[in-house]
């Protein structure tokens, strides 16, 4: 009897020690995660001015796991186009005249995705001025681009259409225009030909013209 009860006692000196090993291990020993790299969804946003969309961040860690809980965990973007609070959900401001730069931040690691702001439920793109007349070879002239939206002001989106120059519904490529803000400039390069050019704003599927005259 007394070798069993000295056995049962080392058991349970053992069972002990183990439970023991076991907390602290489970207290000291484990190791946090490292965080190595963030990516930032959806990749290419867009959101309409005045509304808003959500930006997630997603942490990929050096143990292979992935997580959108991330911790210490910021949001900025570039530019003016749309406002991003703490929580990653992007307002739009004004349109975009060019993707604005989404960041999220945990310490060194930064993720980034690209974001537009864009008009809604356009219903016509006015080009102003309605006719412009430019030399071979002599200074640019500009124009400009107002979006219309049902119940809105008009909107300038001069720095955001997409402009292109024809002649007989062939693309002139001796008409250059390059956007300068605020407006767009064209000018007649060398080996334009006189006569009469359209000149497109292309806006949400909307096109606005006017004309250049090249005498």
């Amino acid at each position: 009897m007394p070798g069993s009860k000295s056995e049962l006692q080392i058991l349970a000196a053992f069972a002990v020690l183990m439970s023991f090993a076991t907390a602290v291990g489970c207290r000291g020993f484990f190791v946090q995660p490292t965080l190595t790299a963030l990516t930032v969804d959806p990749a290419e946003a867009t959101v309409q001015v005045g509304k808003t969309t959500q930006m997630i961040a997603t942490g990929t860690y050096d143990d292979g796991s992935t997580s959108t809980n991330v911790a210490n965990l910021s949001w900025s973007i570039s530019g003016t186009d749309a406002t991003i609070n703490g929580s990653g959900l992007v307002t739009g401001v004004t349109v975009s005249t060019g993707p604005d730069t989404v960041t999220a931040s945990a310490g060194a690691v930064t993720g980034t995705a690209s974001l537009t702001v864009v008009l809604a439920n356009v219903t016509g793109i006015m080009v102003t001025p309605s006719s412009q007349t430019a030399t071979v070879g002599g200074a640019s002239v500009p124009y400009s681009a107002q979006a219309t939206v049902a119940g809105q002001s008009p909107t300038d989106v001069t720095g955001s259409a997409t402009w292109t120059v024809t002649q007989n519904g062939t693309v002139a490529s001796d008409i250059e225009c390059t956007y300068e803000a605020p407006l767009e400039q064209c000018s007649a390069q060398t080996g334009a030909v006189s006569g009469s050019y359209t000149v497109s704003a292309s806006y949400a599927g909307i096109v606005g013209t006017a004309t250049l005259i090249v005498p």
